[in-house]
């Protein structure tokens, strides 16, 4: 699965003497060790630094355990369904003689200074893709991933967080934009109270689940104020953002054609700066 590396923070020591030997299929697992014109070595996991050691450590070992067929897919902790169908991806992987296992985190090792995360489990999983029918884990990953879900279709199984490439506001034309846009679009409706002074700095942390059917669950609002005497309008910040959320049109997220309810939890402030420098959460 794409972007494996970023969600890995750790790697296993590992140092190789012997140099890989050349291959002329590419379809084999084997990695390609001579060297392009800007100085890297190609495997079937992209670019490798010939300096990187602890990739190319990895990579043998890897290969190692390929050859011996010892065969383990990895799935890692992914933003939106965190990998929970590992245990029915594991079921239709067995009869193909591959494990599964999910990547859970940080590991006991220290990784390397300067060294490529998780080029053992990645070049692991390609290994596996390519010993097998083109296309087949990737269909067995799905298949996985849609039983579980079907599984849990009445259970909030998305999770929504800041690095989920997921559009959930509807008004925003990309996903890498929709928190700004939200905060925009609140701020050009919102109209401070009597007596409030709009130059105190506060900050409201919310979190809603957006229902498969459309409906919104009534959101969890909190207000944190600079001034210790705005405490006094914090019910009526939370009204106001209260009502921005059940009016606003929010996107269903789905899955490939299975539509699931997704929590969302989202910060609008007038003052970012203020709450990071003295750390108000």
């Amino acid at each position: 699965m794409k972007k494996l590396f970023f969600f890995l923070s750790f790697t296993i020591a590992f140092s190789c003497t012997k140099k890989a030997k050349e291959q002329n299929d590419v379809k084999k697992v084997h990695a390609v060790t001579q060297e392009n014109k800007s100085d890297s070595i190609l495997t079937i996991i992209g670019n490798v630094s010939p300096n990187d050691d602890g990739c190319i450590g990895e990579i043998e070992r890897a290969k190692w355990d390929l050859e011996k067929n010892r065969l383990t897919y990895y799935v890692w902790k992914e933003p939106i369904t965190y990998g929970r169908y590992s245990d029915e991806l594991k079921e239709l992987l067995e009869p193909l003689g591959v494990k599964c296992e999910m990547l859970s985190g940080l590991g006991n090792c220290i990784p390397l200074v300067n060294s490529r995360p998780g080029c053992y489990f990645e070049y692991m999983n390609a290994g596996i893709k390519h010993k097998f029918k083109k296309g087949l884990i990737d269909s067995l990953e799905t298949q996985a991933m849609k039983t579980y879900i079907a599984k849990n279709i009445d259970n909030v199984i998305a999770y929504i967080d800041i690095v989920s490439e997921a559009k959930f506001y509807s008004k925003s034309k990309t996903y890498k934009t929709q928190r700004e846009d939200i905060q925009r679009d609140f701020m050009k409706g919102f109209v401070y109270p009597k007596n409030f002074n709009k130059n105190n700095p506060w900050k409201a942390s919310f979190g809603f689940i957006i229902h498969r059917n459309g409906s919104i669950k009534t959101p969890y609002i909190d207000i944190k104020f600079g001034n210790k005497n705005d405490k006094q309008f914090e019910e009526y910040f939370k009204k106001e953002i209260g009502n921005f959320i059940i009016k606003s049109k929010w996107t269903i997220y789905q899955i490939e054609d299975l539509k699931l309810d997704s929590e969302v939890h989202l910060t609008i402030t007038n003052n970012n700066k203020y709450f990071e420098q003295n750390k108000v959460n």
